[in-house]
């Protein structure tokens, strides 16, 4: 009943040109009986008869059942056989060509235009074999395009539309083995720390459960700020950031308040607090596919990559949560909220490539904060005094911010390593 009730206002909505054509017709007729004499003068019909090259016809009963039947027929057959728009065209048509010729000949034989009307209204109603093939056709068609987009959206889940975009490409059926492109590229790489030492006391699927509370909360942190996750690296993730490179830095930062809400939930859970490190770079990268026929893979290849995951990889050094290159920071340093430091210059594992980095103040502890930030330009040249081999007038400065704070690992870190390098030049 509902499919017929929603078949009956489509029709209704979609027929409404022949409704104004049948209407239009309607008036005609109309305007003919008014001035049917008038118009009978002028085209030589008679009252009861049709003149036809000169040749006078008169209608009778029989005559009438034949027309009468020849309509219903052909009405029907345009409804079989030509479906919904050809049985109103037939059907417009007959009934104009009937009611004409009821007009014009002043017949009022209403039998024929009653049987005539009838057959249309039930017909109108109900659907023709074509509607009914087109309409399972159609649907066919939209159920196949449903689930070629909802087949599209999964994709975009592995590989998401973003890199499809950055390699040039429209969709992911374009893409093939070997596409590529070049970007300036700002890369993240995120970790959780001692994530291994943690799962140790988890069951498999608690370790997947967690793991995939902690992406959810940050998934979304960094889609807002205009990024996507192009790979899951065990506990964590390799995020790009193509728009602007503040966007990197202004996640990471608000990646960090969220980890702190995070773990504040699950501390009714007696879930061990844990902590991340971020690095962040940018420059030229290569992003595009690599594989062969039937496996293939997204990738960025650049020093820009290589740089990031081993920013990340300090963190773990100097005890903080993010770190980001010397090119980075003069970038954004006029364009973030939060206060950055230099913390180092060192030298990249793997290479000779000296690289001046900077640790940014994150809000995840507020006294150890507002300690680095008021002890910045201290601890700044403590760093380059022992980069400069002054080993025991930079330990002066480092005890100094260490005695005010002893959670600043960095200083606790550098006072260390100069201590080795007093006793070494002893």
């Amino acid at each position: 009943m509902l499919l017929i009730l929603e078949l009956s206002q489509n029709k209704l909505i979609n027929d409404k040109y022949y409704f104004l054509i049948g209407f239009v017709l309607v008036i005609l007729i109309l305007l003919l009986h008014i001035y049917r004499e008038n118009f009978i003068s002028v085209v030589d019909v008679h009252l009861v008869s049709l003149n036809i090259f000169g040749t006078y016809y008169n209608l009778n009963l029989f005559d009438g059942i034949l027309f009468t039947s020849f309509i219903v027929i052909t009405i029907f057959t345009a409804w079989y056989f030509g479906g919904h728009s050809a049985f109103l065209f037939v059907s417009i048509s007959w009934n104009f060509e009937v009611a004409l010729f009821v007009v014009l000949t002043g017949r009022y034989e209403l039998i024929v235009e009653f049987v005539n009307i009838l057959l249309v209204i039930i017909l109108y109603f109900l659907e023709s074999p074509p509607d009914r093939k087109a309409r399972l056709q159609r649907q066919i068609i939209e159920n196949t395009n449903q689930r070629l987009i909802k087949t599209n959206k999964i994709f975009q889940r592995f590989v998401p539309v973003e890199f499809i975009n950055l390699i040039g490409k429209k969709c992911i059926t374009d893409i093939s083995a070997g596409d590529s492109a070049q970007e300036k590229i700002t890369i993240m790489f995120c970790d959780i720390r001692s994530f291994t030492k943690l799962s140790q006391n988890m069951q498999p699927k608690e370790v997947f459960d967690f793991l995939n509370s902690f992406l959810k909360e940050v998934g979304p942190v960094i889609r807002k700020h205009n990024g996507f996750i192009d790979k899951y690296l065990g506990d964590g993730i390799m995020a790009l950031f193509s728009r602007c490179s503040s966007d990197a830095v202004k996640c990471a930062l608000e990646m960090s308040d969220v980890l702190r809400e995070f773990n504040k939930k699950n501390e009714q859970f007696n879930v061990k607090v844990i902590r991340t490190g971020t690095g962040i770079h940018t420059g030229d990268s290569i992003l595009g596919t690599i594989g062969e026929d039937e496996r293939i893979e997204t990738t960025v290849i650049s020093d820009a990559v290589n740089l990031s995951s081993r920013l990340e990889d300090l963190t773990k050094t100097y005890g903080v949560e993010i770190i980001i290159s010397e090119q980075l920071y003069l970038e954004v340093k006029d364009k973030i909220n939060a206060t950055a430091r230099y913390l180092d210059e060192v030298i990249i594992k793997g290479t000779d490539y000296k690289l001046k980095i900077y640790e940014v103040i994150t809000n995840s502890e507020s006294i150890i904060s507002e300690s680095k930030i008021k002890n910045k330009e201290k601890f700044e040249s403590a760093v380059n005094l022992m980069n400069k081999n002054q080993y025991k007038e930079a330990r002066t400065l480092f005890s100094e911010i260490t005695a005010e704070c002893s959670d600043d690992y960095p200083a606790k870190y550098h006072m260390a390593q100069c201590k080795q390098f007093i006793q070494d030049l002893d």
